[in-house]
């Protein structure tokens, strides 16, 4: 994909992700309600044969480097370039640790939307499904919308702003108990959710050259996502402590912080 059409590639992949996520889950309810579960778990598999057979039949013409210039490198020695390449670029390694501290309040918050949604809501699974609706039909309004502007989309501005609202709205749910205003807070997560992180995955891709693209990106995810997945499971537990309205409103202070820290920051700014 060209340089110049990545941030609108980025946004039309996102858009068929959610479609597929959104239909999916509608069929699935449909299929166990009108069938069997194991009728959906069936066809669930059957899909990922259908996946894996596509897959297998797409063709690929690799081009060989010079045989100079074509080496093995272990992959401790892949990973030393990836973090020495991450380090040492000022924009990608501030870009990073913004990303790294939004994903502590995120991953916490994670959780908390089937407690909201039973314990504040006073609903079921019927009501967290709508409440993740409502942020997979935000996601999909602005995946559309950062694809229909295009090259226009300031990237500094769409992640500093999208994780700032980002922590925006998981704050204001902590002052929200009904249903009807939820969907409100919860649309507008997709919608920041959807410009900043395809600003963010476009950045990366037009930053960092193709030959050290799969080593900086396994070093930034394993990164992102182990912080990730640490900070789910303390939200789960902290769940069972303190009051989940409460735990929104200090998730969303702690995506906001690093949001509103980039606009100071020139190299996560100036992003273009």
């Amino acid at each position: 994909v060209p340089s110049t059409q990545l941030i609108r590639a980025n946004s039309f992949l996102a858009t068929a992700e959610t479609l597929t996520e959104v239909v999916g889950y509608a069929l699935a309810g449909f299929i166990v309600f009108a069938v069997s579960t194991s009728t959906a778990f069936v066809i669930d598999a059957a899909t990922f044969i259908f996946s894996a057979t596509a897959v297998a039949l797409m063709s690929y013409r690799y081009v060989r480097p010079p045989a100079a210039a074509f080496r093995r490198p272990g992959v401790v020695h892949e990973a030393r370039e990836g973090i020495a390449y991450l380090v040492h670029h000022r924009g990608l390694a501030a870009n990073t640790l913004l990303v790294i501290a939004a994903a502590i309040g995120l991953g916490a918050s994670y959780p908390l939307t089937f407690f909201y949604a039973t314990d504040v809501i006073g609903g079921g699974a019927r009501t967290f499904g709508l409440l993740e609706s409502a942020i997979g039909a935000g996601y999909l309004v602005g995946s559309l919308a950062m694809a229909g502007a295009g090259q226009r989309v300031d990237k500094g501005i769409a992640m500093t702003a999208g994780i700032t609202v980002l922590g925006a709205g998981l704050a204001s749910i902590g002052a929200i108990s009904t249903l009807l205003l939820a969907f409100v807070p919860f649309f507008i997560l997709g919608v920041a959710d959807a410009a900043a992180l395809i600003s963010i995955d476009t950045y990366f891709q037009q930053t960092v050259p193709a030959q050290l693209r799969g080593r900086v990106w396994g070093v930034r995810f394993t990164l992102t996502q182990g912080v990730y997945a640490l900070s789910v499971l303390a939200g789960g537990a902290a769940a069972g402590l303190i009051d989940v309205q409460v735990l929104f409103v200090v998730c969303g202070i702690v995506v906001a912080v690093p949001g509103l820290a980039g606009v100071f920051m020139a190299s996560v700014r100036r992003a273009r």
